[in-house]
């Protein structure tokens, strides 16, 4: 190699070096926090911090309320241009159980760090998107103590943690920040909000300790199944959420063929295209993986079988389109799977 080359080569490798240094100097970058609940249960945030690596400060979560769809980003912070987050700890309040939380969790650094490095060095995805793929650490509670966390990004919501916060007694003084004098006004205080939040009906489940802690276990569980249309059409652009709280596309990048059956959660949302027409659908969580289950309990059945397929049938008006499962051995129709009247 002539001396040019060489200097060539030389100053080429220090541009380059230069560049990824001014991606993720000392591997910070840019994020935010959210936070969320499950359908049907309120709850409170109390405090909860997610700790820079190595160090006894970080970003915090907003405090109050969340929202009710597990894994929706809510009540986002800020963002900052710090190092990503190794531990977290939260403190949180259940009404429906009157029963506070409290974790201390480690987080799996070294897989965050993969994933934000992936999107900013990416050099298509920056150069279409203008941004990193994965922005906002999203932090789920739900009854029980269960705490989980998702990366989200453009298009893009994946699991990085999911464990469980240890009971703690909290006066509901402290909880509501409300000097009530005595436990009973304080206990006639969060019946008051928790009726007005989910209706003297669910009130009196809550009530009757009736309180359904395996909804998220229902969440996270895996089904053999595959997407098909009614109609002679082929899907373009599937973009799917699904029930534990993850979101991404079926598509190669993703390993994810939607003609070939998956190993997959029960999906909550979906956007996909038919003859240039485009389609949004939210299931019902509860309806849908209701009729997982059934599907999935039937006996006899060779592998083959058993596999679930979800058929959509699109219409137009987009609202008249219908979605129904089934198998080898039976067929259930989607009752609340709701088609929005149009999408962009």
């Amino acid at each position: 190699m002539s001396n040019i080359k060489k200097l060539a080569a030389f100053l080429l490798s220090v541009v380059s070096l230069s560049s990824c240094s001014l991606l993720t100097p000392n591997n910070e970058f840019t994020w935010a926090t959210s936070k969320c609940g499950p359908k049907g249960y309120p709850l409170e945030i109390l405090s909860g911090t997610l700790y820079f690596k190595d160090e006894d400060v970080g970003l915090s979560l907003a405090s109050g309320s969340v929202n009710g769809i597990w894994g929706d980003s809510f009540a986002g912070t800020s963002s900052v241009e710090a190092k990503l987050p190794d531990r977290f700890d939260i403190t949180f309040y259940s009404y429906a159980e009157n029963q506070s939380y409290r974790g201390e969790f480690d987080l799996p650094y070294d897989k965050i760090l993969a994933l934000f490095q992936w999107g900013e060095k990416n050099a298509t995805r920056i150069a279409n998107e203008k941004r990193p793929v994965f922005s906002e650490f999203v932090v789920g509670i739900a009854p029980g103590g269960t705490v989980a966390i998702w990366l989200f990004g453009q298009n893009e919501q994946r699991e990085i943690f999911f464990g469980k916060a240890e009971k703690i007694n909290l006066v509901l003084d402290y909880v509501f920040d409300v000097p009530f004098g005595n436990d009973e006004k304080g206990e006639q205080f969060r019946l008051r909000v928790l009726e007005k939040d989910v209706g003297a009906e669910r009130l009196k489940e809550f009530e009757a300790n009736n309180i359904h802690y395996d909804v998220l276990q229902r969440y996270r569980k895996l089904y053999h199944w595959q997407m098909e249309l009614s109609v002679a059409a082929k899907f373009d652009d599937i973009s799917m959420g699904f029930v534990n709280g993850e979101r991404f596309d079926l598509n190669e990048r993703n390993g994810l063929d939607y003609k070939i059956p998956q190993h997959l959660h029960v999906p909550a949302n979906m956007f996909f295209r038919v003859n240039n027409k485009p389609y949004v659908l939210r299931f019902d969580d509860y309806e849908t993986i209701e009729a997982f289950e059934a599907l999935d309990a039937i006996e006899g059945l060779t592998e083959e079988e058993k596999i679930i397929r979800i058929e959509i049938t699109p219409r137009v008006p987009r609202e008249t389109s219908t979605v129904r499962l089934y198998n080898a051995k039976h067929s259930i129709e989607l009752k609340k799977t709701v088609f929005k009247p149009s999408a962009k």
